[in-house]
């Protein structure tokens, strides 16, 4: 499925590579964090590895049209973009009624589809959560997700260093992300730069 989402918007190759490896970087990071303690157990990281690359499978659901648009979207277009959250959602709520909910990949695999583009201070979307009611795998994939994204050649733009990539993430995106993911990831962004350079970037 993610694969399918992948090449439906372009993918670049190692793409879902990356942010498995991405993710299972910053979230041995904050393992040494207090406040995700019992948080981030093997069975999480494991779990989470397994589903960051879901992350948009929702865009199964777009109008060529949108997906494939290379110059600024309006408004509504914006709107309707953001529908890729829930239509993901439902997507892996199909799966868990047909082949139960007691998979518990499931769990994490809705919470980053649904949760990818929440904001820390609440502004985000679909459920405008906050804080600690954003759940920790959609935390840490939202930060993973980011800089994957700025870091690729785009239709509309090239692709940023690493270095750029960094200063947006932690000097220009006020009220975007966990500050504990801010400092896990300014604590291993070389190791994110290396990542980016020997995974099919």
């Amino acid at each position: 499925m993610a694969k399918m989402a992948e090449l439906r918007e372009g993918g670049t190759a190692g793409h879902l590579s990356r942010l498995q490896r991405f993710g299972a970087c910053l979230a041995e990071r904050l393992r040494q964090e207090p406040g995700w303690v019992g948080v981030l157990d093997n069975t999480f990281v494991e779990h989470l590895q397994r589903c960051i690359p879901l992350n948009d499978i929702g865009k199964i659901g777009l109008p060529d049209a949108l997906v494939h648009k290379t110059v600024a979207l309006t408004d509504a277009e914006r709107r309707d973009l953001e529908a890729h959250t829930t239509i993901g959602t439902t997507l892996i709520d199909a799966i868990g009624k047909e082949y139960g909910q007691s998979l518990d990949f499931l769990n994490v695999a809705r919470a980053i589809v649904r949760h990818h583009h929440e904001r820390y201070d609440g502004r985000g979307y679909p459920d405008r959560l906050a804080g600690d009611d954003i759940p920790a795998a959609a935390r840490i994939a939202s930060l993973v997700d980011v800089y994957d994204s700025l870091r690729r050649q785009r239709p509309h733009r090239p692709g940023m260093g690493h270095a750029q990539a960094v200063r947006v993430i932690l000097f220009e995106s006020p009220g975007v992300f966990d500050p504990t993911v801010l400092r896990a990831f300014a604590a291993c962004q070389d190791e994110f730069a290396r990542i980016h350079e020997t995974t099919g970037a």
